[in-house]
């Protein structure tokens, strides 16, 4: 889960029209999540409504060439 909300995240960040996302895997699996909050905090921890996409970014949707593999 923690994989596609990274994938769904950044589509989202570059997709002018889309105002929100749905993350619910966050809540039901969070130990699945784990190995990925460390890397991705503002996007695994939301703040004020929100998720922050700083860790992301490059190329394409911005997720890092070794978790692309």
């Amino acid at each position: 889960p923690g994989a596609s909300l990274i994938h769904s995240v950044g589509i989202a960040a570059h997709v002018p029209a889309i105002a929100g996302i749905e993350a619910n895997a966050r809540q039901y699996v969070p130990a699945a999540n784990a190995p990925w909050e460390s890397r991705f905090p503002g996007i695994f921890h939301v703040r004020d409504g929100y998720v922050r996409t700083a860790e992301i970014g490059g190329p394409g949707l911005g997720i890092p060439e070794e978790i692309a593999k």
